[in-house]
């Protein structure tokens, strides 16, 4: 949501709703977070697709966002879990 994307949210379980009612896509993982001993997140992680590649971040949302390819994400300093699951977001987008 802080990029400011239109995406259409990937659905795995091929289910495609109902007559009446709006269905929500399940998240592909939903992890637990330690910030800190006295907080904690609960991320809801979902894999889409993006409409356009223009990005259009929330003012005061993110200080920097950016494409990045698998191959440049190696080489950030980011968390271990977070190249683990965009690998499991290009995996699945290749099926």
């Amino acid at each position: 949501e802080e990029s400011g994307l239109d995406v259409k949210l990937a659905n795995f379980d091929g289910h495609q709703g109902f007559s009446d009612i709006r269905r929500l896509n399940h998240p592909v993982h939903i992890l637990l977070e330690d910030i800190n001993p006295h907080h904690q997140h609960i991320d809801m992680i979902y894999f889409a697709q993006a409409e356009s590649p223009e990005l259009h971040p929330a003012a005061n949302e993110t200080g920097e966002i950016k494409w990045v390819t698998m191959p440049e994400m190696e080489k950030m300093d980011v968390m271990a879990h977070v190249k683990e699951i965009a690998q499991e977001a290009i995996n699945k987008s290749k099926k």
